[in-house]
């Protein structure tokens, strides 16, 4: 059993929950052009399971596996904005993203943006 102090720490790292926010990168719905539904500041919901297979691998830009490669879902690649405090790394949302029951609250704790790409050091097209 390990140690919890629930007082406010002055060193921590901390952890925020993620909201969806497809709604002010010019989705005036929420997203639903792309995802089929408003997502506007719903909560992500988050998983960590455990796979049988040796190795996943998440390739931004592609939309398909190279052969012999099992495709585990497909989707759009978002991250965090970088003018938030919060840490961020990107992630492959799926292409019928979940969310929380009743969670459409504006907590703006981590936001989830899509991602542009943008050319220079990264060669375009495509």
């Amino acid at each position: 059993m390990g140690w919890y102090d629930d007082r406010h720490q002055s060193y921590t790292a901390n952890v925020y929950g993620a909201e969806y926010q497809f709604g002010e990168q010019g989705y005036a719905n929420g997203g639903a052009d792309m995802f089929g539904e408003t997502l506007l500041e719903h909560v992500v919901p988050c998983a960590l399971c455990h796979s049988r297979r040796i190795a996943v691998v998440m390739i931004p830009g592609r939309n398909q596996c190279y052969e012999g490669w099992t495709l585990e879902y497909s989707g759009y690649l978002v991250s965090g904005c970088a003018s938030q405090a919060a840490a961020s790394s990107y992630a492959c949302l799926d292409s019928k993203p979940e969310t929380e029951l009743g969670d459409v609250e504006n907590k703006n704790g981590k936001l989830m943006y899509t991602t542009e790409a943008h050319c220079g050091s990264l060669k375009c097209p495509p």
